[in-house]
């Protein structure tokens, strides 16, 4: 796959995308301009200087067209941070160059600019990607290790509707690291490189070296890289980070086996305590964003992906306008799928909402009035109480609902979407059955559907359907699942 910004293709040489390629570059030319301060302090073989610095502003150039505004940060930070350390201006020379290469490059000067817009579509995904993980993070502080695709628990639960964008990964290292596995484990984490690196700083302003600078400001670089990618499973990246920090931990240690460095304990509690300043700042962070933006409660878990629990719900947390009961074909239809499609849309319109998952056989039939009749208790005493069925389910739901018309006295509706008409014994068939219906129903269909004989099964219902029986027929033209349609609310709720 070719990433693309404004028609121009973004480098990204063998690497999946431009960001790792960017993550790669950024390194590289760090320590290549370490390498060339370190022979320009030495002063031998000067003559290799130029094609040394040809070769660094040619790394520059590739840098500037992957159009990584994370590795341009990254690339600038650690340049300031080696100059800063080494005392040298050769640094800042080769940042000024890196600058006007982006302003030459196609596109490059608005790339730049966009850094700062929070409205541009990348950027304001990722600030969106990012408070929803802060809000998991506050539910889950411990961690989901067991899932490997901790991204899609936002794309089901705090994703905003109107956008339809898929992750894997939260597109930051520490949010998608302590979500899989924990504050505790980044505590540790972080504990360790910030030694690391607070060592690494002190050795070099005690010995003040050329090269050793730049090997810190790769490791930051690092740091700054993760902020707007997930590198840490990446080994062709990862592995240069893990060597960069061998190094400083290395030379720290021969530093004080030398006795040119001492270790402090004040300076070790204080890097403990920042890290756990961290690590807490993040989990009240993202519990008084969930607690100030949660709109509803999942009463059972929305991420369980097993089918023992055949009954979910979900409850808004301020008065509801009724209550929905969905019933869905538990091999058709995964709940988690369902929490977006369904429960998610349901709940934002200020409905109340139980999900049933039956299977679609005649032992369905059994449970679906066991679960119906569990949640009676919990309908809404003032607003409507609306059962909605699918498909396979809507055939299960008509029949249960026939066999048990009692079940049927606290609904006010019933709506169907593409019932299924195919069933070879009449008394499982809603046709043969339709004369015993007890309650009002919707009969909805979709434009975009396979159902072709829709038409004729809705018009044969109607004739069957007793003359008590409120009957009408909707058709929606969203491709989209109905719950999740503006037409299906707007047209078939306000008919009820």
């Amino acid at each position: 796959m070719h990433f693309r910004y404004l028609e121009n293709e973004r480098l990204q040489l063998w690497f999946i995308n431009p960001n790792y390629c960017a993550a790669f570059l950024c390194r590289a030319l760090l320590l290549g301009i370490g390498l060339f301060c370190l022979l320009r302090a030495k002063r031998d073989n000067l003559f290799l200087l130029i094609p040394f610095a040809t070769a660094i502003i040619a790394g520059e150039y590739l840098l500037a067209i992957t159009y990584s505004r994370g590795g341009y940060i990254a690339f600038a930070i650690g340049l300031t941070v080696a100059g800063i350390l080494c005392r040298r201006k050769i640094p800042i020379l080769f940042l000024a160059t890196f600058f006007l290469l982006i302003l030459v490059i196609p596109g490059g000067s608005v790339r730049l600019e966009s850094i700062g817009d929070i409205q541009e579509g990348s950027i304001r995904n990722r600030l969106l990607l990012w408070s929803g993980g802060l809000r998991l993070l506050g539910n889950y502080p411990f961690g989901l290790v067991m899932d490997t695709q901790i991204g899609e628990y936002y794309t089901i639960l705090y994703q905003p509707l109107w956008l339809d964008e898929r992750y894997f990964e939260f597109v930051n290292d520490i949010l998608s690291f302590s979500i899989r596995y924990g504050l505790p484990a980044l505590f540790v984490i972080a504990s360790i490189v910030l030694w690391i690196i607070t060592e690494a700083i002190t050795v070099q302003r005690e010995n003040k070296w050329t090269f050793y600078p730049f090997v810190i400001a790769t490791a930051i670089a690092y740091l700054i890289l993760g902020l707007f990618t997930t590198f840490y499973f990446v080994g062709q990246i990862i592995s240069i980070w893990g060597l960069s920090l061998l190094i400083l931990f290395g030379t720290s240690l021969w530093a004080w086996k030398r006795k040119s460095h001492k270790l402090s304990w004040r300076r070790n509690c204080y890097v403990i305590i920042a890290a756990f300043a961290f690590c807490l700042s993040l989990f009240i962070g993202g519990s008084l964003w969930e607690l100030n933006h949660k709109q509803y409660i999942f009463s059972s878990d929305p991420m369980d992906f097993s089918n023992d629990a055949s009954i979910k719900e979900g409850k808004l947390l301020q008065h509801a306008k009724g209550h929905i009961i969905c019933v869905l074909p538990s091999e058709l239809s995964p709940f988690p799928s369902a929490v977006r499609s369904i429960m998610r849309p349901v709940l934002e319109k200020g409905y109340n909402i139980s999900i049933l998952t039956i299977a679609t056989d005649s032992s369905g039939i059994n449970a679906f009035q066991k679960q119906l009749s569990a949640i009676k208790p919990e309908l809404s005493a003032n607003g409507k109480n609306i059962l909605y069925a699918e498909k396979t389910a809507a055939r299960i739901a008509f029949i249960g609902l026939v066999e048990s018309p009692e079940l049927a006295s606290p609904l006010d509706h019933v709506i169907f979407f593409e019932l299924e008409e195919s069933w070879p014994w009449a008394e499982l068939s809603p046709v043969d059955r339709a004369n015993e219906f007890p309650i009002s129903a919707i009969f909805v269909e979709c434009t975009s559907s396979l159902f072709h004989d829709s038409d004729r099964y809705a018009k044969l219902l109607a004739v069957h359907l007793p003359q008590t029986v409120d009957f009408k027929r909707v058709i929606v033209n969203d491709a989209k699942h109905p719950m999740a349609s503006k037409s299906f609310f707007q047209t078939c709720l306000t008919k009820l």
